[in-house]
């Protein structure tokens, strides 16, 4: 008796699996991945209707233009921007964004940028900016901020890294990044080198 419970139970879990699996395929079926748009430096970008993570933070009407980078070694970019790096985490390079922010709207509305949203990525790394530290060197009000309508603002995004990712600044100089700036439903990414 013992035996034919177990064949039983076993050949009810198999078919709960089963129907567990076709479930899973099945709604997973419809759900389409992100549309992927790539811009290059110098590119004016707009948000529009896009967005990262969270619907609540909400850039329509801006748009972004990448100025430039800069890699730096810890000393230089202090010695240069006047600011001490802390955290938790050692930091030996630092790579800067210079970007530009534009508020197309023309009223006032509760949208705006969170500098948090703008991560920096390669083949085998991410990263997200210091918000602290670039709302420091760029004289923001915080790491979230709402621009007056039809104007502009030049900000410096700021990214710690250490020898773990990179041995050298020669290393972060020649790598290939990224800067995604939304990833629903359309992934906004800007290639930062050619």
């Amino acid at each position: 008796m013992n035996k034919k419970i177990r064949v039983t139970m076993a050949v009810i879990l198999g078919i709960c699996a089963v129907m567990y699996c076709v479930r899973v395929a099945k709604v997973n079926a419809d759900v389409s991945l992100p549309k992927v748009k790539t811009y290059g430096i110098g590119e004016v970008v707009p948000y529009g209707k896009d967005f990262m993570e969270d619907t609540c933070v909400s850039s329509e009407g801006y748009s972004i233009k990448v100025l430039g980078t800069h890699a730096y070694t810890k000393k230089e970019f202090s010695d240069k921007y006047d600011v001490k790096i802390e955290g938790d985490m050692p930091c030996d390079y630092v790579y800067t964004v210079n970007v530009k922010i534009y508020n197309d709207n023309k009223k006032q509305v509760q949208k705006g940028i969170f500098v948090g949203n703008m991560y920096l990525k390669s083949v085998n790394y991410f990263s997200f900016p210091q918000a602290e530290l670039t709302a420091e060197i760029s004289k923001l009000p915080g790491a979230q901020f709402c621009l007056r309508p039809e104007s502009d603002m030049d900000i410096t995004l700021v990214y710690d890294m250490n020898r773990m990712y990179f041995d050298s600044l020669d290393e972060i100089k020649n790598t290939k990044f990224n800067m995604m700036i939304t990833n629903n439903p359309t992934e906004k990414i800007i290639k930062l080198r050619k």
